[in-house]
């Protein structure tokens, strides 16, 4: 097995330039130095990884320029509606995260932000479901007009009951409330939690 063919050509830092090719392997483009550990590495890609990385580099200045003409905030890539999604990282600008789409304008922010929005949409979600308890609390309040409605028009006492008494670990709610005559009521007591059958 032959010795393998290291890609570093241990020159000393600042002989090449990006873009310089290597200088005994073929398809070998020179990218930038970097520092590990204290010393000096050389970074070299194959030719079709550097034209991608200069045509990446160069649509990115594109849309710079582009954006700074048409006064359009410097993070918004112009990339199509639905490219990016919730958490994204900016291609370019470093500590932006992609919030939301808005109309065909991109919102970024900060992290900081993008968790503290996190948590609004959590508490909002909170409240949400209150004021779903808030309006539970109006239908129980429809079926008390209900009963006094039925107790004017028919002359008899209707009561709200508990279908399980509270004394049996019912609860308040519209799913263990119901309008019945106040006399079945009151001979039902807190004796059993079935449903009223009308006797005749």
């Amino acid at each position: 097995m032959g010795k393998k063919k290291t890609i570093g050509t241990g020159s000393k830092k600042g002989t090449f330039k990006c873009g310089d090719k290597h200088p005994y392997i073929d398809g070998r483009i020179f990218q930038q130095y970097v520092m590990q550990g204290g010393n000096c590495y050389e970074s070299w890609a194959t030719t079709e990884k550097h034209e991608a990385k200069q045509a990446r580099n160069k649509e990115r200045l594109r849309i710079q320029k582009l954006a700074k003409r048409k006064n359009v905030k410097p993070q918004r890539t112009m990339m199509p509606r639905g490219y990016f999604s919730k958490g994204d990282r900016h291609p370019w600008q470093a500590g932006l995260f992609f919030f939301s789409y808005r109309g065909e304008s991109e919102h970024w922010t900060s992290l900081e932000k993008l968790n503290k929005r996190e948590i609004d949409a959590a508490k909002y979600r909170h409240d949400k479901r209150s004021t779903s308890i808030k309006s539970e609390s109006g239908v129980i309040n429809q079926m008390y007009l209900l009963r006094s409605r039925l107790t004017r028009c028919l002359g008899i006492e209707f009561h709200l009951d508990h279908t399980i008494p509270i004394s049996r670990g019912g609860t308040h709610t519209i799913g263990n409330l119901e309008v019945v005559p106040a006399s079945w009521n009151e001979s039902k007591s807190d004796r059993h939690c079935n449903r009223w059958i009308s006797v005749g």
